[in-house]
């Protein structure tokens, strides 16, 4: 699929094109879960979500986006089960839509691992912290819906955990203010961020939740969660 779009990106007139350089996009969600098998072998997403690095211009965001819809226009076929339940472009800026601009500029400081490199368009993963306190607020809201979470959402959460804990910075125990921060940088405030931490934590890591401050432990436990 990204390599259609870069295929589209070079259909395109020299004028229309005019990039000095490489467009950047950074990934936010389960295609990044899916790139380390968070979701199993030959797991799948449905759509990508992505943010356009904030230094990215608005005609070259336009650019970029009509090379998807010229994709999507060459091969319906392909995507026409996500486009009929209603689901955005399958690879879509919906996260820009709805982002603050200082969870934005946060995304492109913090991503700096290369997911997929093509002529004229580079992938990044969105900052591990970032995804994995995305991940526990969409369980959070399943849960507050008292609705069952998606279990690709509690895989690719998990996923997320693990590669945050392969930072040096976070090799040890993780307190409530290390989820608060991560927090945030998505603009949330502190009860929000200890909200959606205590309710989501179990399905995250276990009932046990290793590597977890006991304070967090015991306030999970005290709201049976």
């Amino acid at each position: 699929m990204l390599e259609d779009v870069d295929e589209e990106l070079a259909t395109l007139s020299r004028d229309e094109l005019a990039l000095h350089q490489k467009i950047r996009i950074i990934f936010m969600g389960g295609i990044s879960g899916v790139a380390f098998n968070s979701r199993g072998e030959g797991g799948r997403t449905g759509d990508v979500d992505f943010s356009f690095d904030t230094s990215t211009p608005k005609e070259v965001r336009d650019i970029f986006l009509k090379a998807v819809d010229q994709m999507v226009a060459r091969k319906p076929g392909k995507f026409e089960t996500i486009l009929a339940i209603g689901k955005p472009d399958p690879i879509n800026d919906q996260w820009d839509k709805h982002a603050g601009d200082g969870a934005k500029e946060a995304l492109t400081r913090e991503s700096r691992l290369v997911a997929w490199e093509g002529n004229y368009f580079t992938a990044l993963h969105g900052d591990w912290r970032m995804q994995l306190i995305s991940k526990m607020n969409r369980i959070a809201e399943w849960r507050s819906r008292s609705t069952e979470f998606k279990e690709k959402d509690q895989q690719d959460a998990k996923l997320f955990l693990q590669k945050v804990r392969q930072l040096p910075a976070y090799a040890r125990t993780l307190d409530m203010n290390d989820f608060v921060a991560w927090g945030s940088m998505l603009g949330w405030d502190r009860e929000q961020t200890e909200a959606l931490t205590k309710v989501s934590m179990k399905i995250v890591t276990g009932d046990n939740m290793p590597g977890i401050a006991q304070a967090i432990k015991d306030a999970v436990n005290r709201m049976k969660c």
